[in-house]
């Protein structure tokens, strides 16, 4: 009896190693400063609200999703070779036919709002006419819809709160979430007009990593 208790508890650990070690792994990047408050800097206290959702993933599918520290080129780059399986908070219209063929993108999450914002008392408008006015925006970010009379670019988020409140520009585009959270975080006053563009953020998750994608799309649903 005690040699069958003994094997009976040995093939009982090997089987739990066994399922900890199949347990499927996705790994995803970002940025080392992170992009609150969506992800803060790895190590912070709060951790941001793709990593909630991520960990709330987790819990529910058994899926592990793992972090990392990559530049923006990097992570492009071990994503084409599947090194990199996720990314979060993206749209598919962000990227080129040639990115599609190598992606799945799951169902949405959330809504990306990027909108006019300006400085200063709530004027509580939801349109600023901005005929003939230059327009502040964050250098790299495209807004194809958006028709700027002029367009200035800025380093950040934070470069331009501080430019709207030194009256540099009259408005500026900034991702409301994003906007509110710096403002807050700097002790600046930022109100919102209209909208410039609304995206839905999804998953994107590389080919190789798509057997995954109906436990993810269950998860978010």
């Amino acid at each position: 009896m005690l040699i069958a208790t003994v094997l009976a508890s040995e093939t009982s650990l090997a089987v739990a190693e066994e399922k900890n070690l199949e347990r499927p792994v996705l790994l995803t990047g970002q940025a080392e400063e992170g992009y609150l408050p969506f992800l803060f800097p790895l190590g912070s206290p709060r951790r941001g609200i793709y990593f909630d959702i991520a960990h709330r993933i987790t819990e529910i599918t058994g899926i592990e999703i793992k972090w990392g520290i990559y530049p923006a080129t990097r992570g492009r780059y071990l994503f084409e070779r599947c090194h990199l399986q996720l990314e979060f908070g993206v749209s598919p219209s962000w990227y080129t036919e040639e990115e599609h063929a190598n992606s799945q993108f799951s169902e949405p999450f959330m809504k990306h709002m990027d909108m006019i914002a300006y400085a200063g008392a709530d004027q509580g408008l939801d349109h600023i006419p901005l005929e003939g006015e230059p327009v502040l925006a964050v250098l790299g970010y495209r807004y194809p819809t958006f028709d700027f009379a002029e367009r200035l670019d800025v380093g950040s988020e934070r470069s331009m709160i501080n430019m709207l409140e030194q009256g540099r520009a009259k408005a500026g585009i900034l991702e409301r979430t994003v906007g509110q959270f710096l403002a807050n975080d700097m002790g600046a006053e930022i109100h919102f007009a209209q909208v410039v563009q609304s995206t839905d953020l999804t998953l994107r998750v590389h080919s190789c990593a798509a057997e995954h994608l109906p436990s993810l799309n269950a998860a978010i649903l």
